[in-house]
Order: C-alpha cells, then sequence, then structure tokens
C-alpha cells in the first residue's frame, strides 16, 4: 500500500489505540477523517479486513506466520478479495499491529522455486508532511515524533439558535402535513358522526404519529429532518461520529420527553454545553455536527 496510507494508518493507532484496527465501525469513521477522504481504494479493503476479523485474529495470534496466511486465504475464498489486494491488508495489519517487518509472500506461493521463508519486509519511504509544500521528499520511513502532520478535520458543533430556527421549520412542515390529513378527514362524514372526545383523541393520535415518523424517517435516511438540513447539520453518534444505530434515534426521540419536562431545560442545555448537547443527545449518544 501507498507510505502514506501506511503512515496515516501508523497514527491512526499512535492516537486513537490498536483497538481502533479490531472495530471497523471506528476503523472506517476515523480512517475517513485521518485521511481526508482519500484512498478510498486502500481503506475500503482494510475497512472488509477487519470486519472478516483480521484485526483481532492478527492481535491475538500465536504464530502470526500461520494466522496471516490463513486470513489472506480466508479474505480470498469467503470474501472474493484478490490475493495480492488482501495480502497487502493482513500485511498492514500484521505491522501496525504487531510490529511485524516480514512480507507476505501470498501472492507467490504458487511459484515453487520461491522460499517459504518470507522475505524481510521493507515499507516505502515516508514523506513528512509540510503544510505550505504537501508531502516533500525525505528519507526516515519512520518520522520523528515532533514531525508535523495534516491536522485532522475540526468537528463543528450546531449552536443552539440554529437548532430552535430547525426546529421551528420542522414544526412548520409537520404542521402543513396535519393540515391537509385533516381537510381529508373533514371531507369524509367521520367528523360528523364522531363526538367531542373521540376527536380529540383522532387529532392527538394522528398529531403524535405524524411527528413520529416525519423525525425518525428523515433521521433514519438523512440523519437530520428538513429544518436541520437547511443549516447543513447531521446527526452522529459520539464516540465514533459515524452514523448512529436505529435504536438510538429512537431513543433520541423519546429522550424529548425529558428535555421538554422541566420547562425546556434539557433543549437550553444545548446553549451552555461544550459539545452543544441537549439532555436527549446526552442519553441517546449523539451529536449535532455539521456536515463535511
Amino acid at each position: 500500500m501507498e507510505a502514506r496510507f501506511v503512515g496515516i494508518v501508523e497514527r491512526l493507532v499512535r492516537e486513537q489505540g490498536k483497538d481502533v484496527l479490531i472495530n471497523s465501525v471506528k476503523c472506517k469513521a476515523f480512517l475517513s477523517d485521518y485521511s481526508q477522504n482519500e484512498f478510498k481504494k486502500e481503506r475500503h479493503l482494510l475497512t472488509i479486513a477487519i470486519e472478516a476479523g483480521a484485526g483481532q485474529a492478527i492481535a491475538n495470534a500465536g504464530d502470526l506466520t500461520i494466522c496471516k496466511k490463513q486470513q489472506i486465504r480466508f479474505l480470498k475464498e469467503d470474501r472474493f478479495i484478490d490475493e495480492t489486494a488482501a495480502a497487502e491488508a493482513i500485511d498492514l495489519l500484521a505491522f501496525v499491529l504487531r510490529g511485524d517487518r516480514s512480507k507476505s509472500i501470498a501472492s507467490t506461493q504458487s511459484n515453487s522455486q520461491q522460499s517459504q521463508i518470507a522475505p524481510p519486509y521493507n515499507p516505502p519511504p515516508q514523506y513528512p508532511y509540510n503544510p505550505q509544500g504537501g508531502y516533500q521528499q525525505q528519507s526516515p520511513y519512520f518520522p520523528p515524533p515532533n514531525m508535523p502532520y495534516p491536522p485532522p478535520p475540526q468537528v463543528k458543533y450546531i449552536g443552539f439558535w440554529a437548532r430552535v430556527v430547525a426546529t421551528i421549520i420542522d414544526n412548520i412542515a409537520i404542521t402543513a402535513i396535519l393540515f391537509a390529513l385533516f381537510v381529508m378527514l373533514y371531507a369524509t362524514d367521520f367528523f360528523n358522526s364522531a363526538n367531542e372526545y373521540e376527536i380529540e383523541g383522532i387529532i392527538n393520535i394522528v398529531g403524535v404519529s405524524v411527528s413520529l415518523i416525519y423525525t425518525i424517517c428523515f433521521w433514519v435516511n438523512k440523519q437530520a429532518t428538513p429544518g436541520k438540513m437547511l443549516f447543513g447539520a447531521k446527526i452522529v453518534d459520539a464516540k465514533t461520529l459515524g452514523k448512529p444505530s436505529a435504536g438510538q434515534y429512537i431513543g433520541r426521540y423519546f429522550a424529548y420527553i425529558l428535555s421538554y419536562i422541566p420547562l425546556g431545560l434539557g433543549f437550553i442545555w444545548v446553549a451552555f454545553d461544550e459539545k452543544k448537547r441537549g439532555w436527549h443527545d446526552m442519553l441517546a449518544g449523539t451529536l449535532v455536527i455539521k456536515r463535511d
């Protein structure tokens, strides 16, 4: 793999710990940030290997050589990855997780003239980053600890007033939907035959249902409601900065109740929290940030 990508993975492990190469969700999120969305092919290949359990297997392997060969064969046969590409991904994991410098001989196993002993792994040169001139060629593969790296993208949190306006916009949209539904209901004979309590109950049920469906559907598909999308906002998992689970979205919606109860204090909390979180964000483990 390209030297810059190897350096990015080393930096990721140095700053986030080796566990990031065992959890595919964390790896995918952090690699995207650290690589500035470059190296899509390499990131995809490494993520597939980690999803297949290669990171965990290599980290715990007794005989690393046998483990590498097994993982390469598994990626080739089960995940249909090209053998050379699979070998590169496994070599990188072994190098970063175990300090293994021996290069895999998977691409030459069919050649009977090759020795079964893996040749020494000579990694390509790593170029340090210069903010004025980009990556510039210098010799050592391992840069000194104080060598500058491109800074990771800064997370920008969506503030209180932007979220207030977004909520107003969403409430207007929900009201418009409800108005259209009630116009259709009034066109029938239902309200003429129902008593006052039945009408009030139907209105409440329809209102809550429309709000729930509107909000959850937009969160799951777009990570934001139309109001938040107008501000370029999205909801992410607080730990991985990736897409939250459906359970988190549902929990976040019903956690609104706790934010409403004490005079809306859970929503006002956004204005004072360092990461602009409301109580519902804290309970669901989410953040509202600016899209890339």
